[in-house]
């Protein structure tokens, strides 16, 4: 299994409605994939001094990466990109895929 996760850092200014962007919007529109399952989104408790923000991860489980990169074409891009159009400067975000790995 395999897991897509995004940092977003929002500046004070904008995290409270991009907060609620995440909540409304994107993670909703991810949730209706039919291969996509776990949506996640968690607030980052450590930030980096004189950040003059607050962070948040989003994540979710794909079967594959064949299925992430169909949904990235199809429509994932845009929605990523919809994020960073809406708050411009105020958002910084980068994306990586994991891979689950058994415990033994």
């Amino acid at each position: 299994m395999l897991v897509f996760y995004t940092t977003f850092h929002f500046s004070n200014q904008t995290y409270e409605d991009g907060l609620n962007y995440l909540r409304t919007t994107l993670l909703p529109a991810i949730g209706q994939h039919p291969e996509f399952h776990t949506l996640r989104l968690q607030r980052i408790l450590h930030e980096v001094e004189d950040s003059n923000g607050r962070s948040v991860s989003m994540q979710f489980c794909v079967p594959d990466e064949a299925a992430l990169h169909r949904w990235l074409e199809a429509s994932g891009d845009e929605l990523l990109q919809a994020v960073a159009k809406r708050y411009g400067t105020e958002v910084a975000y980068f994306s990586t895929l994991l891979e689950e790995l058994a415990l033994q």
